[in-house]
């Protein structure tokens, strides 16, 4: 199911309306406190289901008809948590009355924004202190469970309060009255009339807000995060490319290989490629170099020659500076003459690319663009790589993937005595299940 689509289409439509409801009723009477439950129920709901795409998976849901049930059951609770907030009036006002509750002088205790941040601060740099590999994973679905029971219902529930009457991040309550103590407050929608600038407003709002929750929501329920974290790598995408040096029999790399990788910021695929092929071992007569492009600039990393500020799609100029590192990293270290060096080139073992351009969520602008990018990569490999070497790309499935997979194969037919060539598309483990993205994966290659 899209749950974005269900969101754009029902659940906004109807929050709107809701709230024109609610500001035409007269506060306080006994529909206007109803319409404001509703409403604060909804957008729990609309949170919840907005974010099923980043944590469903981590929380063990059943499959099927059984996990439609779940579904609608953790829907009802999400909305139950999102109206739970306004319990915090009752408690300030030390009464059970609905009277005095909606009296109250300033904004209970709960509608601070600034203890969900603070909460949000100290759970993490707790967990973080306390983490190990051995329970990383129980403490992601921890994290998955908090966000959806606890934290997107009641950030939810200030999100519509903030666009109400303003949003509270600082002062904090008083201690003695549990209440909001100045009248510095950020406006989101400014007044409550209904004009135009308002009626578009008001979704806009929740649907950048929707869109922030749900981010942080998948970072905190995703294993590979927290593993990345764990293990110094600097980005999570490092596991898909271990994994899929896992999936290949013999592993794509070997100790002393010279690898590309396109598109290397931040620089997590070439520390896994560090490690496998000595590059920053100094010491080693099998020292592997790893020369990295990319448009972005990033933090240096030992044994990797980075060429930053660079456009792939500009492929003879990304050939010219592969084959210069490789020339001035031998003649550096003293490992050949001149004249052996230029011998030497080309000498690629692998190429990797894990790039994608900017995408638009439009097919027809995305997957041409990828591609134009692909084919520009794979001109790069075939004038530098040697017999023998294998490549590695990432693609949008597509029929135009495919073809493109067949123009691969043609160059990837060299069997040696130790591995035979292939052609294959994989999608590792650590790639997210919403995602469109897989790796081309060839080994042995050979000029036709």
């Amino acid at each position: 199911m899209n749950y974005e689509v269900l969101v754009i289409l029902i659940f906004l439509p109807s929050l709107w309306l809701l709230e024109i409801l609610c500001r035409s009723v007269n506060s306080g009477s006994h529909v206007h406190l109803f319409l404001e439950t509703l409403a604060h129920g909804l957008t729990g709901s609309m949170f919840w289901i907005f974010c099923l795409t980043s944590i469903n998976g981590k929380l063990d849901l059943s499959t099927g008809y059984r996990k439609n049930v779940m579904i609608l059951e953790s829907c009802f609770w999400a909305a139950f948590g999102a109206v739970l907030p306004d319990i915090d009036h009752f408690i300030a006002a030390r009464s059970i009355s609905i009277k005095l509750a909606l009296q109250l002088p300033g904004r209970p205790f709960l509608h601070w924004a600034g203890l969900y941040a603070l909460i949000y601060a100290i759970l993490t740099i707790s967990l973080f202190l306390l983490s190990y590999p051995s329970c990383c994973i129980t403490l992601n679905k921890f994290w998955a469970i908090f966000w959806c029971l606890i934290f997107i219902p009641f950030v939810s529930h200030i999100t519509r309060d903030a666009n109400k009457r303003g949003f509270w991040l600082w002062p904090p309550p008083d201690i003695h009255t549990w209440m909001s103590t100045s009248n510095f407050m950020y406006s989101v929608t400014l007044d409550n009339n209904l004009g135009i600038i308002t009626a578009i407003r008001i979704p806009l709002f929740y649907i950048v807000t929707l869109c922030f929750v749900r981010w942080i929501a998948r970072q905190r329920s995703d294993p590979y995060v927290k593993h990345a974290r764990l293990e110094s790598y600097r980005c999570r995408s490092a596991f898909k490319l271990l994994q899929l040096n896992e999936k290949i029999y013999g592993g794509l790399f070997k100790p002393g290989d010279i690898v590309i990788d396109c598109g290397a910021a931040p620089g997590s695929w070439c520390q896994v490629a560090s490690s496998l092929i000595n590059s920053n071992d100094n010491n080693s007569n099998n020292q592997g170099l790893i020369i990295a492009f990319d448009l972005l600039n990033f933090a240096q990393l030992p044994g990797v020659i980075i060429h930053s500020g660079i456009d792939l799609n500009n492929w003879s100029e990304c050939i010219n500076l592969i084959n210069q590192s490789i020339s001035n990293h031998f003649i550096n270290n003293n490992n050949r003459q001149l004249q052996d060096i230029q011998k030497l080139l080309p000498a690629v073992d692998v190429v990797l690319s894990d790039i994608a351009p900017n995408v638009t969520g439009i097919r027809d602008i995305d997957i041409p663009a990828m591609m134009k990018l692909a084919y520009n990569i794979l001109r790069v490999t075939i004038s530098v790589s040697k017999q023998g070497a294998s490549f590695v790309i990432k693609l949008f499935e597509s029929p135009e993937a495919e073809e493109f997979k067949q123009t691969v194969s043609q160059f990837y037919t060299f069997n040696s005595s130790k591995y035979s060539s292939f052609t294959r598309c994989i999608k590792p483990a650590a790639s997210r299940k919403e995602s469109s993205e897989i790796y081309l994966v060839a080994r042995g290659f050979k000029l036709p």
